[in-house]
């Protein structure tokens, strides 16, 4: 899943961030998250670098307010992807504004100070709506993510590979990881999947056809 981003989070917001990536996956984008697919024992800082610069193809950012307060965050997560940002503008960084505002700017600015905050506060991200539970604000993030990225893929195929009852498989452009939404014993879609399904694959197809009046 070569469009695979970083979740960037607080460790105690997990559970929300695992909600994402679900949806990411449902999705196929999928998604890096350090609790997942950090190796145990490795070292952490370089770890993630590495994850930043060639494990993954963007770069999520849900933004909490104790986001500002973590070092790891401020000073490597967000600079090292603004600064491959610079190098290729193509690479996507999606604020999700979960508490933050873009109007936060001071306190953004002093945690990772003001020329990257001007960089970062420069992305078009997902602002939580009032009352919004954190299903949903996920829910629509993925939508924004997957479809952004599509849109911006050069004309010709785009491989998408489908799986529902074993984990999807790497290698391809998109791959969609059905599995929860189906019932694992009946083996039939789950409540609400026949609208999820749908609700994904418009998405891809609108994407594309942004770009290209019949995708392959």
């Amino acid at each position: 899943m070569r469009y695979r981003p970083f979740l960037s989070h607080k460790r105690a917001r997990a559970p929300a961030v695992a909600q994402l990536k679900q949806q990411l996956c449902i999705r196929g984008a999928g998604g890096w998250k350090d609790t997942d697919d950090l190796d145990l024992g490795a070292d952490t800082i370089p770890a993630i670098v590495n994850a930043i610069e060639r494990e993954t193809g963007g770069f999520i950012w849900w933004a909490t307010r104790d986001t500002l307060n973590s070092r790891v965050i401020c000073e490597t997560e967000l600079p090292t992807a603004l600064a491959r940002a610079e190098r290729n503008p193509a690479y996507p960084i999606v604020p999700v504004f979960v508490e933050l505002r873009p109007h936060d700017r001071p306190a953004i600015e002093a945690a990772i100070g003001p020329d990257q905050a001007t960089r970062l506060l420069r992305y078009n991200g997902v602002t939580r709506n009032a009352n919004q539970d954190l299903q949903d604000l996920a829910r629509a993030a993925a939508r924004r993510y997957v479809k952004q990225l599509v849109a911006a893929v050069a004309p010709g195929s785009v491989e998408v590979a489908i799986s529902a009852f074993r984990e999807a498989t790497a290698g391809h452009d998109l791959s969609l990881d059905w599995r929860p939404l189906f019932d694992a014993e009946t083996r039939v879609p789950a409540a609400g999947g026949v609208e999820t399904f749908t609700e994904a694959l418009g998405d891809i197809r609108e994407a594309l056809q942004g770009r290209v009046r019949a995708p392959r």
